[in-house]
C-alpha cells in the first residue's frame, strides 16, 4: 500500500496559501485543503504579478500584492501593513499555528534553516541533508 505523507503540525486545517514571497528561491509556493482553490491561489497571483494570500471555498480571504519581482510593492506601507495584517489574520483563520505565520510560511523552503523544508529538488530533512519521500511504501516486502 502507499501513501503520501500529510503536512501535520502548524500546517492549515482547511483553506489554501499562496505566495511568491518564499525564501531564498522565491518560486510560487502554494499549500491547501483544495485543488480547485489551490489553482484559484495559483491564477490570481499571476494576475498580482506575486503577492501572498489566502483563499477558501472559492474566494480570497487575503491579498498582499508584490508586483515588483514577486517580493516588493509599490504601495504605502500602511497600505501594505494593512494587507499584511490581513493575511496574518486568515492564515491564523484557517488553522495556521504560529507565532509568526508570515515568516514562518515564507522560509518553509529556506534550506539553511533547521527541519523540513520544501525546495525545487523535493522535501529536504536539513539536519540529515537527505531528500524525504513524499510517497511511502506502507506494504512490507518478504
Amino acid at each position: 500500500m502507499w501513501q503520501c505523507r500529510e503536512c501535520t503540525g502548524s500546517c492549515l486545517k482547511k483553506g489554501t496559501v499562496a505566495t511568491t514571497y518564499f525564501h531564498d528561491h522565491h518560486n510560487l509556493f502554494v499549500a491547501g485543503s483544495s485543488p480547485d482553490d489551490m489553482l484559484f491561489a495559483v491564477n490570481r497571483i499571476r494576475e498580482l504579478q506575486g503577492g501572498f494570500l489566502t483563499v477558501k471555498d472559492g474566494r480570497i480571504l487575503s491579498e498582499l500584492a508584490l508586483p515588483v519581482c514577486g517580493l516588493l510593492s509599490e504601495k504605502s506601507i500602511r497600505e501594505n501593513g494593512l494587507a499584511l495584517k490581513a493575511v496574518r489574520k486568515s492564515l491564523t483563520d484557517l488553522g495556521y499555528v504560529h507565532n509568526n505565520p508570515i515568516m514562518s510560511v515564507a522560509t518553509l523552503g529556506l534550506p539553511v534553516s533547521p527541519a523540513l523544508k520544501l525546495t525545487d529538488k523535493g522535501l529536504v530533512d536539513v539536519k540529515k541533508g537527505e531528500i524525504v519521500p513524499l510517497i511511502v511504501n506502507t506494504k512490507k516486502n518478504k
